[in-house]
C-alpha cells in the first residue's frame, strides 16, 4: 500500500481547527471524504469536489507520485457548481 499524504489549504483548515471539537469532526470529515474521493477515482484526480459541513465547497486533486500519493484539498470557494469528477491525463491515456 503506497503512503497518503494530505495537504489541506490554510484557509480551509484554520477556521476548523480554531472550532474546537466541532471544528475536528469537520476536519476528520473532510479528509474521510478525500480519501473516499482517493479510493472512487484511483491514484490520478485532477479535480473533484468537496462539500464541508458548513456549506463552503472547495477542490480536491489527487497526484500520484512513485511510492505514495498526495490528496489536496484547496482553499474554500474553488468548487465548479454541476461540475464531478475529472481524472487526470495519466488515467485518461490508461
Amino acid at each position: 500500500m503506497a503512503q497518503v499524504t494530505i495537504h489541506i489549504h490554510p484557509e480551509t483548515a484554520a477556521p476548523l481547527l480554531e472550532a474546537g471539537e466541532a471544528g475536528a469532526r469537520e476536519l476528520s470529515a473532510a479528509v474521510r471524504a478525500a480519501v473516499r474521493i482517493l479510493q472512487a477515482g484511483g491514484r490520478d484526480v485532477a479535480y473533484a469536489p468537496l462539500v464541508l459541513a458548513d456549506g463552503r465547497g472547495c477542490a480536491v486533486s489527487v497526484t500520484p507520485r512513485r511510492f505514495s500519493v498526495v490528496v489536496e484539498i484547496d482553499a474554500p470557494g474553488t468548487l465548479l457548481p454541476g461540475r464531478g469528477l475529472v481524472r487526470g491525463p495519466k488515467a485518461r491515456r490508461a
